[in-house]
């Protein structure tokens, strides 16, 4: 694999993880670009914010993909990573680690 493809970016490889997410709980975009390497493990940075007055709670799963020059294609299956409860207005700063 080249090194062009070894990189996962941060908004493809938590595409999954946002996926599960309720409407009032964001993902805010990292500052700078995210990258994990293969044969070993990593951690990814998220930010969730909360944009409801409520408190709320959600089960979390997170997929991995792999991009190509064409492609995005899953690297195994999505998987439960946590249940995270943010309370209103409040924004969670979390660390994903990939294996």
């Amino acid at each position: 694999m080249n090194s062009s493809n070894r990189f996962l970016a941060t908004g493809v490889a938590l595409f999954g993880l946002v996926s599960t997410i309720r409407a009032e709980l964001q993902l805010e975009p990292a500052e700078e670009r995210q990258v994990v390497f293969a044969a070993r493990a990593e951690n990814i940075k998220a930010s969730f914010r909360n944009t409801s007055p409520e408190a709320l709670k959600s089960n979390l799963r997170c997929r991995i993909f792999q991009p190509s020059s064409t492609t995005v294609m899953p690297v195994g299956s999505e998987h439960v990573w946590k249940e995270l409860e943010v309370l209103g207005g409040q924004t969670v700063l979390e660390t994903v680690e990939v294996p």
